[in-house]
């Protein structure tokens, strides 16, 4: 019997596999979902978490600002990367300006990059 992972209910008609969470959820706690899209995604899902790629920001941006970026944070520590990538990415979020976005993910680009490259070599 299936159980609603936000909800908890197991009296639901039908429920979805949230693939994001690895868990079931009633078709009523999916819909209030943030990152439930109402139109189906090119991937043949509803789900945001799913669609959106690894490497979002960096398809979308423009290579100048890109490596403007990565220069400007070559000598910030991982710890400044990684709150200065949960800023801009809070901003992001909440910017409408279509120019201060585009620059937003560049830098993000920038910053994922460095914090990755880190990573690996850590």
């Amino acid at each position: 019997m299936a159980r609603c992972f936000n909800c908890g209910t197991t009296e639901a008609e039908t429920y979805r596999f949230c693939s994001s969470r690895k868990e079931f959820v009633c078709l009523a706690c999916e819909k209030i979902c943030a990152n439930y899209s109402r139109s189906m995604l090119p991937n043949g899902c509803n789900c945001r978490l799913t669609y959106i790629p690894k490497d979002y920001y960096k398809y979308l941006c423009s290579t100048d600002k890109y490596k403007e970026y990565k220069e400007k944070y070559q000598n910030f520590n991982n710890l400044q990367l990684r709150g200065r990538f949960q800023s801009v990415k809070e901003s992001f979020k909440a910017s409408g300006d279509a120019v201060t976005r585009a620059n937003m993910r560049a830098e993000l680009a920038a910053l994922k990059d460095l914090i990755d490259e880190r990573g690996k070599s850590a």
